[in-house]
């Protein structure tokens, strides 16, 4: 009799033992957790929220809806729109799932910052940011477009630095875009399309020359521009039939 009840009582001891070390391994991973979310580490796991901005002269609700890097360069990009709303006949590419309505630049070393537009009234239809590389055969690789958020190149090497930017930017009443073209290293730019109904293709020609294929009413046209120079210097209708 007393050695079953030993017997018990020590399976007992042994249980309670596994308990406590369960709760303290519990215990153990949920001061970890806290340690990483206030170390930044847990940042995935928290929700994104807007951050509301004032914009003078306007009331509607704008706000950051993004920041990143611009690629190989000391600058970060901070989306600037209306949350809630994407802007109609946005382009699936090199835009972002909301009103699009300004792109601001801004220095990481010295916080100087620069607006693509003069103001916040017209949304962005399309951006793009490419780098002073040729396009190498016409294919997706090095030299060809890209957005700053794309991933390197598949082979491993590093993509290019941003060099230029293209806006491009819808007109008051929606129907027709302005195209604005720029350099990121003096903050150089200028409309150089205008009234076209949309971009269907863009690439760089040569690392100063980029390539355009765009829609203007009933036509296709081919257009080149020296984006140093900010000057279209090739311009060619498609014939379609």
């Amino acid at each position: 009799m007393a050695e079953g009840t030993t017997t018990q009582r020590g399976w007992f001891g042994r249980a309670l033992i596994w308990v406590f070390a369960a709760v303290g391994l519990l215990a153990a991973i949920a001061v970890i957790g806290l340690a990483m979310m206030i170390a930044g580490i847990g940042e995935w796991e928290r929700p994104r929220r807007d951050a509301p901005v004032a914009v003078k002269g306007q009331k509607s609700p704008f706000s950051v809806q993004d920041i990143r890097d611009v690629r190989g360069t000391g600058l970060i990009q901070l989306a600037i729109g209306i949350p809630g709303r994407v802007s109609p006949g946005a382009s699936s590419s090199g835009r972002y799932d909301f009103d699009h309505r300004n792109l601001i630049l801004l220095d990481k070393a010295t916080g100087a910052s620069r607006k693509l537009l003069p103001d916040n009234g017209r949304s962005i239809m399309e951006f793009r940011f490419l780098p002073a590389v040729a396009a190498v055969d016409g294919a997706q690789r090095q030299g060809e477009e890209y957005v700053v958020e794309d991933p390197d190149e598949p082979d491993g090497k590093s993509a290019p630095p941003a060099a230029y930017y293209v806006l491009a930017v819808a007109q008051a009443d929606r129907t027709k875009q302005d195209v604005l073209v720029g350099n990121i290293a003096d903050g150089r730019q200028a409309f150089l399309l205008k009234d076209i109904d949309g971009i269907d293709r863009m690439w760089m020609l040569t690392p100063t020359r980029l390539a355009m294929v765009v829609r203007e009413g009933m036509a296709v046209h081919y257009k080149v521009i020296d984006v140093p120079a900010l000057k279209i210097v090739l311009a060619r209708p498609v014939e379609i039939g």
